[in-house]
């Protein structure tokens, strides 16, 4: 690193810079890389401290839940009841040990999948280009960065075709800056060092390579302090609603304590003396007990963390949390086509020349192959006029290319886009290597491909001047050109030669052939002489070349699981609409003319006619990343909830717009990728389906253990409401729940089975049902007289239990007896309700008793750890509790086991009453 004696990096020329970092245009070895990975440590941006162990433990504890538990057990040593305040302190102890180590799981799951989302890089290391990861990257590496890319390091511009970059998070300047390789004025301010690129930047055209100087926190983005933590933790939408939900239950637990004490009070005033104050205050923290849903944070995090482990097992990283609500509503899902709805495993198949056709054979990049016309199989051998006009179709189709053609583990990959590696395995077939014509064709300057323009150019040295190579869309590329290439001969292209070539490309494109263009143009003079516009028109047109891409198997399963989930897919593909078309059908998509639309023809559709029919449109051909724009916003407009894929530096607006935008996390750019909530990490259609059907389960176990829970809680009031109301009349004055066996529901038998309702399968209708509201609450309709009417069965059911016993004439060992029965009644309730809450419209019966391994589990380490808390005598002391016998058991199953009952009617009747749209 430079010093305040030596020049700046700048200001060197680039063998200055070689010989200071010891590195070469070849990069670094393998060996050196990683001793300077030792030295430099990864390119990462060192973190702020986290909070120490200790304060995250106690954090647990600042709940308004927890408060209501903590005033309860104060109020309960103050009136002498110090047996059930020591139990509600050490089991809010308990529900603090398990949030922390819930937090942590979800901490530890979330860094994983941050490790997973860590960016690739492409870098030169020992002459050859290779992928690391971009923490992995290390001062003397030759970075080679493209349109997209969001660069990891700073570095000295080595090369540069009209390259880029967007600096605005570093300088705030808003404008795209030009780089060059060109040494710039030591003195230059960190804005004007052109021949520098920074950390953090992204590149927003073109293409170079660059060396790279500084990593990690020796970057200028690594000395800006506000910048040195990027990620911040926020809550989802479903966590603010659950802690709204929280508050709310506070708020009511409050009021129930203050009412049942004034009640007690009001109607034993003046008589009341200690004993009855002491007993109406018992009850109000019974009620406060019973109220809270103390291990619901808990059991929220162990969801999300295991939901979001599992899309990552599918391919799909979730980087914002409010995706996984949304996905469960999402009514329209965009796409892309090739890569994402098709294996992006382009391969030419027919070559048409001005003079003559070709057919090619071969599949995927593999350049094991021929070139066929007619009976010949041998390029050599084909008439003279096909053979050098295929010659200067292959030299267009090498130099205006920036991809690479390489073979890894005996397999033939690409390294750059798939549609210019299929024309080099294309070239390879007719015996052409890509790296001689390269060199005897240098590039003197390029102008990228992009949406927009539809074509690249590059310019060469050529022995007799400058030569000009021209691929993109045939339209373009045709209407551009004034000659035709026949042989070695430049011919007038005609309007009607024209109108002929352009009815071939429909053929092509009918046949679901991606069509290119390919033409060129030698220039008289200097480079300088020639605008932009000049080196564009005015071509001699050479061919067309139609490829393949096939679709990708499971996304016709995937698509049928879409529109039965009542998801629309479009497709948004800028190929031309024939192309389109034969694509959609061969996948079932509905693609008659009237459900395909041109970008051309959105531009001249107004906002209001476009509100009307884009309901019924589902391909987009000869799209831009400004139509996906104007897309999604009328379809938001609509009212659906609309997910967009994206890979391009234009698509990131879209991306922002949507509201799931999903990036490619293959051929994606960084740019998209931060733009984005989900990356996929195999760019495959049928992972988004994956990720939302992955969604609705999450959201879909949420609402099963909240349902459980608040049933309980619901039971438990009313239990504890009707027992104060009967108390002078029909029942003891003592509870049939102490607060200490109610917390020890609420926490011990509760979050067991409550965590096993979180890792529910998916069932079979998930994807049958129509996406959930926008901003639907947790808690709808159903849910409510579900938590209710089940809450209604455990509570009366176990008051029945404790009566049976007649607790007015009992006191001593036969009142522990009773409320033992009345207790463990309540325990078993729980446990069969747990079954029903696996489905809140389906029978358990249907559902089956073993297919969720863990509720089974879950119930049976329950009712074990409860048979300790009746038969042991320490544990005995500490809940109040007694022996039961054989016909207590009896009893209690008999009458908990109706619940099974109850539930089955519930279900039926939902079935029969309940809108289908509400579920």
């Amino acid at each position: 690193m430079s010093n305040g004696s030596e020049p700046s990096w700048h200001n060197l020329d680039q063998e200055g810079c070689f010989e200071r970092i010891c590195s070469s245009s070849n990069g670094l070895t393998s060996d050196e890389a990683s001793e300077r990975l030792e030295r430099y440590g990864p390119n990462v941006l060192e973190e702020k401290k986290k909070t120490p162990a200790i304060i995250r433990f106690l954090e647990q504890y600042n709940s308004v839940l927890i408060w209501i538990l903590i005033a309860a057990a104060v109020f309960s040593y103050l009136i002498g009841d110090t047996k059930d305040a020591v139990v509600i302190f050490i089991v809010i102890t308990l529900n603090a040990i398990l949030g922390f180590a819930q937090e942590s799981r979800g901490e530890k799951a979330m860094e994983a999948l941050q490790n997973l989302a860590d960016p690739r890089a492409t870098v030169i290391r020992g002459g050859k280009q290779t992928e690391v990861r971009a923490s992995e990257l290390v001062p003397g590496d030759v970075l080679v960065i493209s349109e997209g890319v969001r660069i990891p390091v700073d570095g000295r511009v080595l090369t540069a075709n009209s390259l880029k970059v967007d600096e605005s998070p570093l300088t705030g300047e808003s404008k795209p800056v030009r780089k060059m390789p060109d040494r710039v004025p030591e003195k230059s301010i960190l804005s004007d060092r052109t021949s520098m690129v920074f950390s953090g930047t992204t590149v927003v055209h073109g293409n170079g390579e660059v060396l790279i100087t500084g990593t990690g926190m020796n970057t200028e983005i690594g000395k800006i302090a506000t910048m040195v933590q990027q990620v911040e933790d926020v809550d989802t939408p479903l966590q603010k609603r659950l802690d709204t939900l929280g508050k709310q239950i506070a708020i009511y637990a409050g009021v129930i304590c203050v009412l049942v004490v004034m009640i007690g009070v009001i109607a034993n005033w003046p008589l009341a003396g200690r004993e009855d104050w002491n007993y109406w205050i018992l009850a109000g923290v019974s009620m406060a007990v019973a109220v809270v849903p103390e291990g619901l944070p808990a059991i929220v995090t162990v969801a999300l963390a295991l939901g979001f482990q599992e899309m990552a097992k599918r391919h799909a990283i979730v980087r914002k949390l409010n995706a996984v609500e949304t996905l469960g509503s999402t009514t329209v899902i965009c796409t892309d086509k090739t890569g994402t709805l098709t294996k992006n495993e382009i391969t030419v198949k027919k070559v048409i020349l001005p003079s003559g056709e070709i057919t090619v054979t071969g599949s995927g990049f593999d350049p094991k192959g021929h070139l066929k016309m007619g009976d010949l199989t041998d390029v050599k051998r084909f008439p003279n006029k096909v053979r050098q006009s295929v010659s200067t179709l292959l030299t267009i189709g090498v130099c205006c290319n920036n991809s690479r053609l390489e073979k890894e583990d005996g397999m033939w990959k690409i390294r750059g886009d798939p549609t210019e590696g299929a024309l080099l395995s294309l070239a390879r077939k007719a015996g052409v290597q890509a790296t001689r014509v390269r060199m005897s064709n240098p590039q003197v300057k390029e102008i990228p491909f992009d949406s927009d323009r539809k074509r690249m150019v590059t310019v060469h040295m050529k022995e007799d001047g400058l030569m000009v190579y021209v691929k993109g869309a045939p339209d373009e590329i045709i209407n551009r050109s004034t000659y035709y290439l026949d042989g070695n001969v430049e011919r007038t292209f005609s309007a009607d030669r024209k109108w002929e070539y352009l009815g071939k490309n429909s053929d092509m494109a009918r046949n679901a052939q991606r069509v290119l263009a390919f033409a060129y143009k030698k220039l008289d003079g200097e480079l300088d002489d020639y605008s932009k516009e000049d080196l564009e028109k005015d071509l001699v047109f050479v061919g067309l070349t139609g490829s393949v891409d096939p679709p990708r198997p499971e996304v016709k399963d995937a698509l049928v699981s879409c529109r039965k989930a009542g998801i629309k897919v479009i497709m948004i593909t800028g190929d031309q609409p024939l192309t389109a078309m034969a694509v959609g059908r061969s996948l079932g998509m509905v693609a008659e003319e009237k459900n395909v639309l041109t970008g051309k023809e959105l531009d001249e559709i107004s906002d209001a006619d476009f509100m009307h029919m884009v309901n019924d449109i589902q391909i987009y051909s000869r799209a831009t990343p400004a139509h996906k724009m104007k897309i999604v916003s009328t379809l938001k407009g609509q009212g659906h909830v609309v997910a967009m894929t994206g890979d391009g530096v234009n698509d990131a607006p879209a991306l922002r717009q949507a509201d799931i935008g999903v990036a490619m996390g293959q051929k994606g750019t960084d740019v998209a990728r931060e733009a984005s909530e989900i990356t996929l990490t195999d760019d495959n259609f049928a992972t988004i389906v994956a990720a939302v059907e992955e969604g609705r389960k999450i959201f879909n176990n949420i609402k099963r253990f909240l349902r459980y829970q608040l049933s309980t809680n619901m039971g438990a009031i009313i239990l504890i409401i009707l027992a104060v109301l009967l108390s002078t009349t029909y029942l003891s004055k003592e509870l049939p729940l102490t607060p200490a066996q109610i917390l020890y529901i609420n926490i011990i038998i509760d979050g067991p089975p409550a965590m096993a309702l979180a890792m529910e399968p998916t069932t079979s209708d998930v994807m049958k049902r129509k996406p959930r509201k926008p901003g639907e609450g947790i808690l709808d309709r159903w849910m409510i007289i579900s938590v209710i009417f089940l809450g209604a069965v455990m509570g009366l059911g176990t008051l029945f239990l404790y009566w049976m016993y007649d607790p007015r004439s009992l006191d001593g060992a036969e009142l522990d007896h009773a409320q033992t029965v009345a207790f463990t009644g309540f325990v078993v309730f729980q446990v069969f309700n747990v079954l029903n809450c696996r489905s809140d419209d389906r029978s358990i019966f249907s559902i089956g008793f073993g297919t969720n391994r863990y509720v089974l589990a879950a119930i049976g380490g329950t009712l074990f750890i409860h048979l300790g808390v009746v038969y042991l005598p320490p544990i005995q002391e500490f809940f109040g509790t007694a022996p039961l016998e054989a016909m207590d058991w009896l009893y209690i199953f008999a009458m908990a086991s109706t619940i099974i009952v109850m539930n089955e009617i519930l279900v039926r009747a939902k079935a029969r009453y309940a809108d289908p749209e509400e579920y």
